[in-house]
């Protein structure tokens, strides 16, 4: 799984800069680098280690990622995560041991994303109020 993780890794970079830049989920607004603490160089890797966790998750299809069901039934049954079930410490540590990312910026990236769902009303809270 990690000579897939950093073959899409090099297929972003290779994007270049401004496609990371806006205000879509795998992209930075200046704000978000700001409050976050984000290096807009590291998002590339930021972006292939959330997709890789929540394919491990089955929360999203791994097929498109470039991801074999070999690779991703090895490395959920070496990590042992619950499908389906998010969890800012096991995707640090996938994040540090398969995408080589220190755990300050798979954090900032987790919440970076989960602001992000907030914002687009994905994620919700019982006792808000319905628009």
């Amino acid at each position: 799984m990690k000579k897939t993780i950093e073959k899409q890794v090099a297929e972003l970079e290779a994007k270049g800069p401004a496609h990371f830049q806006g205000h879509d989920w795998f992209q930075l607004s200046d704000e978000e680098a700001a409050v976050f603490g984000i290096d807009p160089e590291r998002l590339p890797r930021m972006v292939v280690a959330l997709d890789a966790y929540e394919a491990l998750l089955g929360i999203v299809y791994y097929g498109h990622l470039g991801f074999t069901e070999e690779e991703i039934q090895a490395t959920q049954e070496r990590l042992q995560f619950r499908e389906g079930v998010e969890s800012l410490e096991d995707f640090q540590r996938f994040a540090q041991e398969y995408a080589g990312l220190i755990r300050r910026e798979s954090a900032a990236f987790y919440a970076k994303n989960e602001f992000w769902l907030k914002r687009q009303g994905l994620i919700t809270y019982p006792d808000e109020p319905k628009p």
